[in-house]
């Protein structure tokens, strides 16, 4: 089984929220390999998280992100006129 952290999976635009909502608990935890002595890695099965990318909730989860986004560059383009 191969597995995912969590911050690959930040970075594939989840959030904490979304990983527990749509993936449940880590498949397993892994020593961080940057920071021996700090918390565990959190790590979530990779097939699984692909297949909850097309979940209807995260892709609706995904558009809300691009319009919030869009918007603040609206209004701070608006802004900076």
């Amino acid at each position: 089984m191969r597995a995912i952290s969590q911050s690959s999976l930040i970075k594939r635009g989840w959030t904490k929220r979304l990983i527990s909502t749509l993936l449940g608990q880590p498949i397993k935890l892994m020593t961080n390999p940057y920071w021996w002595a700090g918390p565990k890695m959190k790590a979530y099965d990779l097939d699984a998280s692909l297949e909850a990318e097309k979940d209807p909730r995260f892709q609706l989860f995904q558009i809300q992100r691009a319009r919030r986004r869009e918007a603040a560059l609206s209004h701070q383009k608006e802004l900076s006129q």
